[in-house]
């Protein structure tokens, strides 16, 4: 569920919707403590297993079938 709410969240984000697209954001987050930038880039397959406490910034791309579990954090450095 919480990977279909990112997949809205981008929809909208690239529609130039940004307030639903940021208020589905927060709903990920309060619902499964998930948080994944809206520009992200995320290929199918992604598994979220135990989706709590994930943080992904807003400039990563993630590749095919990629699985993240709990309390995983994937940033940039600048």
């Amino acid at each position: 569920m919480a990977v279909f709410l990112f997949r809205l969240q981008h929809y909208f984000y690239h529609n130039n919707l940004y307030v639903i697209s940021k208020l589905i954001g927060i709903l990920n987050i309060m619902l499964f403590a998930v948080e994944i930038g809206s520009e992200c880039q995320v290929d199918e397959g992604l598994i979220l297993g135990h989706a709590n406490g994930i943080i992904i910034h807003d400039q990563v791309i993630i590749g095919k079938n990629c699985t993240l579990m709990h309390q995983c954090g994937i940033g940039i450095k600048y």
